[in-house]
């Protein structure tokens, strides 16, 4: 028994460490309109497959990201709406330290590694100008040799109620019309003015 504990808690180790050494990024907190890191708890939206917000709210993020595989740094973090991407505040930071923790002999990809800081997180510039709808959204790591990573795969975001308004149509006419009776009404004139220059034509002929 004890044997088979002690496999099965190699085993954990081992993936645990697999886990760490094989660690790009750190989506650290997606928080509504709070955007410090003492005002943002550890809310669990930052993996919900759904995130509700009010018309006007704002999105903010703190973590980091840097491309071991390719020995890239982090460039810019975007996201995209209905696969739209844009654009964040240019707001990062060097995050000493994250190499040495994963055992990196070089330091390098420290530099830029992170995004937002604790007294002013990132940004996901324009949420707040998103009409009333649903969207899907997704959050991603851009890294200066061009590899991508998802730092929170696309997502759905309800904005308000979720229900996609059309635009208003254009007003109605305020004038009653009806088109037949205008027709009748057009013919008409037209005829009495034929038969006045018809009248016209005859009275000049017979002087």
């Amino acid at each position: 028994m004890k044997k088979i504990l002690a496999v099965i808690l190699a085993a954990v180790f081992s993936a645990a460490l697999c886990v760490a050494a094989s660690a790009q990024f750190s989506l650290d907190r997606l928080n509504i309109n709070a955007n410090t890191l003492t005002t943002m708890p550890d809310d669990p939206i930052k993996t919900a497959d759904e995130v509700k917000i009010a018309v006007g709210d704002k999105l903010y993020i703190l973590g980091w990201a840097m491309n071991t595989e390719t020995n890239s740094n982090l460039k810019e973090v975007v996201y995209t709406i209905d696969g739209a991407e844009k654009k964040c505040a240019d707001n990062y930071r060097d995050r000493p330290g994250l190499c040495e923790y994963f055992g990196m002999a070089d330091n390098s990809l420290n530099r830029h590694a992170g995004f937002g800081t604790d007294e002013s997180a990132l940004e996901l510039t324009g949420i707040d100008k998103l009409g009333d709808g649903t969207y899907k959204m997704a959050i991603i790591a851009k890294y200066e040799d061009g590899t991508t990573e998802d730092l929170k795969p696309e997502f759905t975001l309800v904005v308000g109620t979720g229900e996609n308004k059309a635009e208003d149509p254009t007003p109605a006419d305020p004038t009653p019309s009806n088109p037949d009776t205008a027709d009748a009404s057009v013919i008409a004139i037209a005829a009495v003015a034929c038969i006045a220059l018809a009248g016209v034509v005859v009275a000049k002929k017979v002087r």
